[in-house]
């Protein structure tokens, strides 16, 4: 299968918007920016749909024609492909958390919520509703 070139665009578009996304508060923008780049949780959805059909379109023929006996060999590729990053990641992070135990550092204080940034408010989402089911009654 040939790339396609708008998909790879979207997928990047999608995930730089995620990484504004996260840095929104450093960046020091105004607050309408501020407000458009805090939607940024819904390219995740979009950059995950990309992915999975541009991995269901470079399988989609192998599948077919092999049927169930294809899947194996998916998800090997799959695996060979996504663990050396993590395992890399992994130990870089592990190497980081023993240098800071050998040197005598405090440990950095975990925010009470962790996740707490990845989640846009109720109040956001609840906006986000809005918007939708008013577009819905404009298209009826």
């Amino acid at each position: 299968m040939s790339e396609l070139r708008a998909l790879t665009g979207a997928r990047g578009v999608a995930a730089w918007f995620v990484v504004l996304f996260h840095l929104r508060a450093a960046l020091g923008v105004s607050d309408g920016v501020e407000r458009f780049l805090a939607k940024g949780y819904l390219a995740v959805d979009f950059f995950f749909l990309l992915s999975g059909f541009v991995i269901w379109l470079s399988y989609a023929d192998r599948i077919a024609v092999q049927r169930w006996r294809a899947i194996p060999g998916f998800l090997r590729r799959r695996v060979a492909r996504i663990w050396p990053l993590h395992l890399v990641m992994l130990g870089f992070a592990l190497l980081i958390v023993a240098a800071l135990a050998l040197t005598g550092r405090p440990r950095p204080a975990l925010p009470a919520r962790p996740l707490a940034g990845a989640y846009p408010p109720a109040s956001e989402l609840a906006d986000d509703a809005r918007l939708v089911r008013r577009h819905r009654a404009r298209l009826e």
